[in-house]
């Protein structure tokens, strides 16, 4: 499991919102973290390409925007590593206490 420092702000404001809900809002704002770029966002959200596709085509027949390719990455967004997370790890790439490698 990933630690978050923030996890028990975190939480509380994804109750009372369905799993569709958030889901879609983690996937938007992958996309937009990595200016649009399909197979980085798979790769960090842990789907498939395919997969990540075809929640994209669902959500754009809703009307729903979803970022473009090519856009540029938005700076706010939590830099992860090339592959994504290891278990053990936090945010920060760092080896979480207790873990041993």
């Amino acid at each position: 499991m990933i630690e978050v420092d923030h996890v028990d702000e975190i939480i509380p404001g994804l109750v009372g919102h369905t799993l569709d809900e958030v889901e879609r809002a983690l996937i938007l704002h992958t996309l937009i973290c990595y200016g649009g770029n399909r197979t980085r966002s798979a790769r960090v959200l842990g789907i498939s390409i395919r997969c990540l596709r075809n929640k994209i085509r669902k959500y754009e027949h809703e009307d729903i925007i979803v970022a473009a390719p090519g856009r540029a990455p938005a700076n706010n967004c939590l830099k992860i590593p090339r592959g994504g997370f290891r278990a053990g790890t936090d945010y920060a790439g760092k080896q979480s206490q207790g873990t041993r490698r």
